[in-house]
């Protein structure tokens, strides 16, 4: 990978590090609730179970 990008491993390591936080961060913001749309379902569990047996 070095010698692609031309840069030493250890140059772009700190840079590396941070999609780890980034991946990390999505994970515990989407676990917690944080920056979802919280709006009511358009149907409910019991209708979409029984229109998929009807069908």
């Amino acid at each position: 990978m070095a010698s692609i990008l031309g840069v030493s491993t250890l140059a772009y390591a700190p840079y590396m590090l941070l999609s780890f936080v980034c991946i990390a961060i999505t994970i515990i913001s989407s676990y917690m609730g944080w920056f979802t749309d919280k709006t009511e379902p358009l149907a409910s569990k019991e209708a979409v179970i029984s229109q998929s047996i009807n069908v």
